[in-house]
């Protein structure tokens, strides 16, 4: 296991109290269990851990994935930034690719960028969507071409956003991790990452 940070200890007595609270009694496997803490912690909204989805070996491939230093595509600069921080602190060496990086212009929305992605990284990847309901439809479409080895998504919205998680449990293209419903952020993205992150240094087994 990675160094422990002080600011860690504060935040894993928070997620053992959580995990007592409202995730303990759930019948499923304590890595599930975690990513659930994490959620409910982020948000502060107990009922935000129930409308997380796991796919059966989203972990198990996830984990591979973190370890096999993918690149890392994220939809946009703000999911980034959480994704990059959190990789920097703790070390890996993953790549971080952020869709708004490829935008000429910002007349361009993060949608066009898709091709331009599929050009120059048609290779397994860890996707990462927090913002836009839209570039998650469209990585659904194109998951052959850009091959996520997992998809993490918590894109926001009363329209599209219920309707395109939906797609991804339905569909399962891959592995994924999402939220539920019209909940989202990039924030709840970056919360599922960092339990896939924390998961792979064995963090999840303090909580018990």
């Amino acid at each position: 296991m990675r160094r422990i940070y002080k600011t860690d200890e504060k935040t894993i007595e928070a997620l053992r109290k959580i995990y007592r609270m409202y995730v303990k009694d759930l019948n499923e496997p304590l890595e599930v269990k975690y990513v659930r803490t994490r959620v409910i912690q982020t948000i502060g909204l107990a009922i935000a851990g129930k409308l997380v989805k796991v796919s059966d070996r989203a972990i198990e491939v996830g984990v591979k994935a973190l370890e096999n230093e993918l690149p890392i595509i994220c939809d946009a600069l703000i999911t980034e930034t959480g994704v990059k921080y959190k990789v920097e602190r703790y070390g890996l060496k993953n790549s971080i690719i952020s869709l708004s990086s490829f935008r000429r212009s910002y007349d361009e929305g993060l949608v066009d960028q898709i091709d331009k992605i599929v050009k120059e990284y048609s290779k397994d990847t860890i996707i990462i969507v927090g913002a836009s309901p839209k570039v998650l439809n469209k990585v659904i479409d194109n998951v052959s071409l850009l091959r996520p080895r997992i998809i993490i998504a918590s894109p926001p919205g009363f329209i599209d956003a219920p309707y395109v998680k939906r797609r991804l449990i339905v569909e399962k293209p891959c592995e994924y991790m999402t939220i539920l419903g019209t909940l989202g952020s990039s924030m709840l993205a970056i919360a599922l990452f960092t339990a896939l992150l924390e998961i792979s240094m064995g963090f999840h087994r303090l909580i018990e």
